[in-house]
């Protein structure tokens, strides 16, 4: 359209007021017709809670028109005060008087709400705080029902005692001493997530007396003009964005309201939305949806441009293998600070638990729910969800995985199979610490099964090299025939290695130190049987072994800063799960090779007093100091301050670092130093490693 067509009527200017954005609100009444509005009524009192942003009024009734019916309003004053009334009577004049307006918030969003004011030529706008809505309140019933309550209890004879009976009753009354059970974790997580707990919490903030000031009083008058903007002579630089983007910016483009997009059960995925997103983000959807998948049925739901070894990628990191299928990953379904929808369990309990019953699924394939319960320590209603999640009901036999083992899978991907074994190896080493389960070396599927399988934890796989590399030395076998008959001995313990893909022991020995496996060589050169060792691949095999372990090992004190040798164990079986497989590294590695690469960083061991009677067990501790960040000599006095006693009061950390601070610290501050490297059971603190987190 030509500027001659349309020409421009009138120029504006345009102020931005901010002295009344913080308390500007929007008062709305949409109960009430316009033409009857309520500032021709008295107003007898006002309130408001300002943290909630609710509002209170109190309107005068008129009660001599001729629409007011005096016995109603006569027969609701006196339901409410009733004739004996301690209390200050809600209706004073003995008839309903006056209503209550109650507030409520009329909309989320009020970034794109002003008010404005023309004068001469010019328009003022001040950003509105919140807008509110006020309706009619009815608590005085709830309070007249009350005391009819209490008038129908007492003519029931359930108060009619005497004042001589219930003073004689008081002199009988025995006194009962109770002691308040101290509140468990798991209960107070739960009592905090109930509404009830919700609704005390509004109900503890105090009402704020307020000052209604009508209309037309001048103090009224005198307020407004805060409305008005006083720096007019401040102009703003000339606007260098495009008329595109300062429409965009002014008229924001309103989003899609989901109430009205047709509903769909949480199970249920559009294909249309699935299409539409990355690769990682499919996998994960279709995961978190299904719970548990084969990867032949995932393949079938992703676009068939994706490669079937591209997609093994995304999935490990949001799944593990079990009975040859993918079940999704505890922590994608419970995040990080969240907690059961059902009894308010913390997410790391419930992961902990999760992950038990995924292990013990890759060793049977059916479990009883009494026996998952009693080792998870979880409530039934977490356990039954859980197991829902991956199994079904199977009479006589408890709970059975929801499907068959793949046997495809695992025929097809040896390498990721073992990869998983490995990791589920190092993960129930984990638990079994944790949860306190009695070790069991050795476990096998039922028969029903559809092989066998034995866990062979990685200090006995050690154990079985260094044996069958003796018995090898000393052996008048040749060297090809002692191998194959190792293979065979290992296809007869587990049939689901074939022959190909049974490591030797040569290459089983790699995952020993330097120090063992040369001297071993030695001993087998000096006897003259015949076994080669390549000391040259070994020993790059073993430096880059180290290289990983300290970068991973550093990466992870970087961020915790105090661990011992399970946490840098675990956190590196998974690092080894983002890796391609090499043999070396799906051996067992020892706590010795973990402790020398937590010196080689910079680390150092402490020695410290342990809390007496305490359920986590005594452990080698790691400490390094030295972060990326500044924070790293008031780490150190926490240190030192641990190992003069085991426990010490916030106060005393608090205190401590503000004694070594040259500009002072944020609270923020003090209070990240003191949880990066303590743990609270209260009321005293405990340097990590020391106390279970849980």
């Amino acid at each position: 359209m030509d500027e001659e067509d349309d020409p421009v009527v009138d120029e504006v200017d345009v102020f931005l007021s901010k002295e009344l954005m913080e308390n500007l609100y929007l008062f709305q009444h949409p109960m009430r017709p316009a033409n009857k509005p309520y500032t021709n009524y008295r107003h007898l009192s006002s309130r408001i809670k300002p943290k909630q942003k609710k509002f209170e009024l109190d309107i005068a009734v008129d009660t001599n028109t001729s629409c007011y019916a005096h016995s109603k309003g006569e027969q609701i004053a006196l339901n409410v005060d009733g004739t004996e009334n301690d209390d200050e009577p809600l209706f004073k004049s003995n008839l309903m008087d006056k209503q209550t307006l109650s507030s409520t918030d009329a909309t989320p969003v009020t970034s794109r709400y002003a008010v404005g004011v023309m004068k001469e030529g010019e328009l003022h706008l001040t950003p509105v705080s919140n807008i509110v809505q006020f309706r009619p309140s009815f608590n005085y019933l709830d309070q007249a029902d009350a005391k009819m309550k209490k008038k129908t209890d007492k003519e029931n004879g359930e108060g009619d005692a005497s004042q001589d009976e219930m003073e004689k009753e008081e002199e009988q009354k025995t006194i009962k001493v109770q002691f308040v059970r101290q509140e468990s974790d798991i209960a107070k997580a739960r009592r905090e997530a109930s509404y009830a707990f919700h609704v005390q919490k509004l109900e503890q903030e105090a009402w704020v007396p307020g000052c209604y000031i009508d209309i037309d009083d001048p103090r009224s008058s005198k307020e407004k003009e805060g409305l008005l903007c006083t720096a007019v002579d401040h102009e703003i630089s000339q606007l260098s964005m495009l008329p595109k983007d300062y429409l965009t910016k002014l008229i924001p483009e309103s989003k899609a309201d989901d109430s009205a997009k047709a509903q769909m059960p949480n199970n249920v995925l559009s294909i249309t939305q699935l299409q539409s997103m990355p690769l990682a983000n499919q996998v994960r959807a279709l995961l978190t949806n299904a719970k548990v998948m084969k990867f032949s049925q995932l393949l079938q739901y992703l676009s068939s441009s994706f490669d079937a070894n591209n997609v093994l990628k995304p999935l490990q990191q949001v799944a593990y293998l079990v009975q040859g299928c993918w079940v999704v990953k505890s922590e994608v379904l419970y995040p990080k600070d969240t907690s059961s929808p059902n009894t308010g369990v913390p997410a790391e309990i419930l992961c902990r638990g999760r992950d038990y019953l995924m292990w013990k699924f890759n060793q049977n394939r059916c479990v009883v729910r009494k026996e998952i319960a009693s080792t998870v320590k979880l409530l039934s209603e977490d356990v039954k969800e859980i197991l829902e999640q991956m199994a079904r009901p199977k009479v006589n036999q408890g709970w059975e995985f929801r499907e068959e083992y793949d046997h495809a899978f695992v025929k097809r991907y040896p390498e990721i199979v073992q990869r998983q074994e490995f990791f589920w190896n190092a993960l129930y080493q984990e638990l079994s610490k944790v949860l306190k389960i009695p070790e069991e070396k050795k476990r096998s599927k039922k028969k029903d099964g559809p092989e066998i399988v034995e866990v062979v934890t990685g200090p006995e796989r050690v154990k079985a090299a260094r044996k069958r590399s003796r018995s090898i030395c000393h052996s008048p076998t040749k060297p090809n025939q002692a191998k194959s008959q190792d293979k065979s001995e290992e296809m007869e313990r587990n049939p689901r290695l074939s022959a190909d893909n049974i490591p030797d022991a040569s290459q089983q020995d790699d995952s020993l130190n330097s120090s063992n496996h040369v001297q071993t060589a030695q001993e087998t050169n000096k006897d003259g049987n015949g076994i080669s060792a390549n000391h040259q691949e070994f020993d790059s095999q073993t430096e880059e072994l180290k290289k990983l372990l300290r970068t991973v090992i550093r990466e992870q004190f970087d961020e915790h800063f105090v661990m011992g040798v399970s946490d840098l164990r675990r956190v590196f079986s998974v690092k080894l799960m983002e890796l391609p497989h090499k043999s070396f590294l799906s051996m067992g590695i020892t706590d010795r090779v973990f402790e020398e690469a937590a010196l080689d960083i910079g680390a150092r061991v402490l020695d410290l007093p342990w809390p007496p009677d305490n359920s986590c067990e005594k452990k080698k501790l790691f400490a390094l100091t030295e972060g990326k960040d500044i924070y790293s000599k008031y780490r150190a006095e926490l240190l030192r301050l641990f190992t003069e006693g085991f426990r010490h009061k916030r106060t005393l950390l608090i205190d401590q670092i503000k004694t070594l601070e040259e500009e002072p610290l944020t609270k923020h501050e003090r209070d990240k130093i003191v949880k990066s490297m303590c743990v609270n059971k209260t009321p005293y603190w405990y340097l990590k490693g020391t106390m279970p987190t849980s």
